[in-house]
């Protein structure tokens, strides 16, 4: 099944970052992160840390997004939190995550990227960021 951007509604492509596959949009570079796939960050990490799924059944949003369409789901079920240092998108029935490109950008400026084993672009450190910032925004 065909995956589309929940904001520009562009394809997204699945690309491998530290053996974790993960959905880029085509267009607009923003992240979506299937159920699980935080998961495995956090396996990456070695953190000895609750799982990512425990974390975000505890993730408070601020309110539904507002024209995102969950890119699994294909429904209006994404709901968008965060702080003024990270906004992500959370969709309330598969638990998938969507990271803007601007949050991207944001990730990126603030952290200083190592290349990743697969593709050089450091996605891993995106992934690494989003669950480090949900552990820490439900704490």
């Amino acid at each position: 099944m065909k995956k589309y951007c929940p904001e520009c509604k562009n394809h997204l492509i699945e690309k491998k970052d530290f053996g974790i596959t993960i959905d880029e949009c085509s267009h607009c570079k923003g992240i979506w992160y299937d159920a699980g796939e935080l998961e495995a960050y956090r396996a990456v990490l070695g953190e000895n840390r609750e799982t990512a799924e425990t974390t975000l059944a505890r993730f408070k949003p601020l309110s539904f997004c507002q024209n995102l369409k969950c890119p699994t789901c294909l429904r209006d079920t994404l709901q968008c939190g965060g702080s003024d240092e990270l906004q992500i998108a959370r969709c309330t029935q598969c638990s998938g995550i969507y990271v803007s490109e601007k949050e991207v950008k944001k990730i990126s400026k603030k952290r200083k990227f190592e290349k990743s084993d697969d593709d050089g672009e450091g996605k891993f450190w995106i992934g690494a960021t989003v669950l480090e910032f949900i552990w820490d925004f439900v704490d």
